[in-house]
């Protein structure tokens, strides 16, 4: 395949970030128009120090993409410029974390580390970490997902959001996004030979593998944990029983990279099954997922291109894992049908695909995912952060 269009789309698109993002790096996770950063769209931002926010990173993550194919440090010190706050982040501010902390501190500090070996983002990553490991219910064998672990409201969050379950039914669950954020502790093992922080997400992995997936190869986005049995529920797709394909796309990322780290026959497995269950239902849709596999009868089929992107790069690591070359010819298909009906070419926008979440809007993190998919697929080999 030749990618010199799409490398020059993410040259443009990082410019663009740079142009435009404030430099206290807010997150504006989705907007119908592509412009995150206009004023209209930052009125709804979130601070980059606010306990919800989780995708603030995917912004330099891009730029630092941009660094890996073209060598310019323009782009390299955009993002070392951005270190202090995801320092102060974790180092003053720990307890308004939340499990995001692995795709905040990812695609900053990991993938600055393994770029340049700078040992300053190494520490900080390494904290971030800690604070991840501290959000572990030994009791449970899980990483609670969401709210304070001392289940208090910071003061900034207005009386209406304290009201959101992020805060009210955040006790005792999990959810499918942290098998993305366990890599960060995988990483911390690999780094400090302290065999604690892969325990924790092994033992997050096997419980997800155990209560998550469903006996027909779906899965549940959530898990609730305490009194009696596990309950799968839902938060993000359509309802309790229901199938939300971006869930579907971090559980094969996910498992995919904890293999890549542990060599667990088991994580293979079930990452193989996931993913041969998520192309034959794309297969119904035109090769990219709808937003939720069980849609009821009459519900509007829409797209979730960020699923496809992230499934797909699960899919490229899969290929190699499980010597399955038909999932690398899934990822070049998806890539190609992506950039083909749901890329932005205008370099004046910030945003890059269309038609994410089953709401028609743009988001960071699909843009970030089909980035890392375009990189993959020149390099041949899964990008720097997980």
């Amino acid at each position: 395949m030749e990618f010199e269009r799409e490398q020059k789309l993410l040259l443009q698109k990082a410019r663009r970030i740079m142009e435009t993002c404030p430099a206290d790096l807010p997150e504006v996770p989705a907007c119908s128009d592509g412009h995150y950063f206009s004023e209209a769209n930052l009125k709804r931002k979130t601070d980059f120090m606010h306990v919800m926010n989780w995708t603030s990173s995917f912004y330099s993550g891009i730029v630092l993409l941009t660094y890996e194919q073209s060598g310019n440090k323009e782009f390299l010190q955009w993002v070392f410029d951005k270190n202090r706050l995801f320092h102060e982040k974790v180092f003053c501010h720990g307890m308004d974390t939340m499990h995001d902390l692995g795709f905040l501190y990812a695609p900053q500090c990991v993938a600055l580390y393994r770029l340049t070996g700078d040992p300053a983002s190494a520490d900080i990553a390494l904290r971030a970490a800690e604070l991840l490991s501290q959000r572990f219910l030994p009791e449970y064998g899980i990483i609670r997902a969401w709210g304070r672990m001392d289940d208090t409201i910071p003061t900034y969050v207005n009386a209406q959001d304290a009201k959101c379950h992020f805060y009210t039914e955040s006790q005792g669950l999990a959810i499918i996004d942290c098998m993305m954020n366990i890599p960060l502790l995988y990483f911390a093992t690999q780094q400090t030979g302290n065999p604690f922080f892969a325990q924790i997400a092994d033992s997050h992995a096997q419980q997800t593998m155990r209560h998550f997936v469903r006996p027909d190869g779906s899965l549940y986005h959530s898990c609730r944990f305490g009194a009696g049995a596990p309950q799968g529920c839902n938060y993000c797709g359509y309802g309790d029983e229901s199938y939300w394909s971006r869930g579907a796309a971090w559980a094969i990322y996910g498992f995919a990279i904890a293999y890549s780290y542990t060599e667990n026959q088991d994580y293979l497995e079930v990452a193989v099954r996931l993913a041969d269950d998520f192309i034959c239902r794309i297969q119904e849709t035109n090769d990219l997922p709808v937003w939720d596999f069980k849609l009821p009868a009459g519900e509007e089929a829409a797209i979730d291109t960020s699923a496809a992107a992230v499934a797909a790069n699960g899919f490229l690591l899969l290929a190699k894992q499980a010597e399955k070359p038909e999932y690398h010819a899934w990822a070049e298909k998806i890539f190609c049908r992506l950039t083909e009906s749901y890329v932005t070419f205008d370099e004046t926008v910030a945003g890059t695909l269309r038609e994410q979440n089953g709401k028609h809007q743009y988001a960071s993190y699909g843009d970030y995912f089909y980035f890392e998919l375009l990189c993959n697929l020149m390099n041949g080999d899964r990008t720097l952060c997980w």
